[in-house]
């Protein structure tokens, strides 16, 4: 959790309370540049496990 929040050298990958914008969501979303998304070289994660994380987010993204 702690790395995560702490985001990367490109800057955050969560951004709290929105999930729209954050870095993690628009890589597992596949939004961004192929060799780029999440995960790597494999099918897209399921759009409910996406939906999930990006309530998560958008509720504040709490280390719970």
């Amino acid at each position: 959790y702690d790395d995560l929040m702490k985001g990367t050298k490109f800057g955050p990958v969560i951004v709290p309370g929105s999930g729209f914008s954050s870095t993690l969501a628009i890589l597992i979303e596949h939004k961004a540049d192929p060799a780029l998304n999440m995960p790597h070289k494999k099918q897209p994660l399921p759009e409910e496990d996406i939906e999930k994380l990006k309530l998560w987010i958008d509720q504040g993204a709490q280390n719970n």
